[in-house]
């Protein structure tokens, strides 16, 4: 089995496309794209939305 690519990022509220072609490339045939998503502060007004398609 191969080892885990880890790819870390801090994005801002402004940052739309955090799945940069380069990225993508990362991820064997066949393998598998975990997702995992932090916040500093989190409630009813300052939270994030996350879509992936």
């Amino acid at each position: 089995m191969a080892g885990v690519i880890v790819l870390s990022d801090i994005a801002s509220a402004s940052d739309t496309d955090i799945l940069q072609g380069t990225r993508l490339q990362t991820v064997p045939s066949g393998g598998f794209m975990t997702f995992e998503m932090q916040a500093n502060e989190n409630d009813g007004t300052n939270y994030f939305t996350a879509s992936i398609q």
